[in-house]
């Protein structure tokens, strides 16, 4: 096996593993509402849930840690578009820190971008595992 059969090998596992870790977990509780709670009054019950999903996604850790521990192995730049929307949508997660932190009114702002980041997040790991393993 070359050096670059070995390289995809990597890749493909570490994309797998961010399709578990990172796009699984970042809306495990939160996908599961409907569209009332991420247009409606914004009620415990879904805040509790959105702050589980992004700043617990893999127990203890953010989603931006999640993805920080892995973006090393990734390379620079990202090798692939679906990477650096990746990318993308999790700093946007990260932006809104404060407000996953606080909950209430300031969470309610921000839910349909959070939304957003974390549709991105799941659509684009699914894709690029899809396409990796398909060789």
């Amino acid at each position: 096996m070359g050096d670059d059969a070995q390289t995809g090998l990597e890749l493909r596992e570490l994309v797998a593993d961010l399709k578990h870790d990172l796009a699984k977990y970042v809306a495990w509780r939160s996908a599961n509402y409907g569209d009332d709670a991420w247009e409606g009054p914004m009620t415990d019950d879904f805040a509790a849930a959105l702050q589980d999903d992004v700043l617990r996604t893999k127990g203890d850790l953010s989603a931006w840690q999640v993805w920080d521990a892995a973006r090393g192995g990734l390379g620079d730049p990202l090798p692939h578009p679906q990477l650096r929307e990746v990318d993308a949508a999790v700093a946007l997660l990260q932006t809104h820190e404060t407000a996953l932190r606080g909950g209430g009114e300031a969470l309610a702002a921000v839910r349909a971008e959070i939304r957003g980041a974390q549709q991105t997040i799941r659509s684009q790991l699914r894709d690029l595992h899809r396409t990796l393993a398909a060789g």
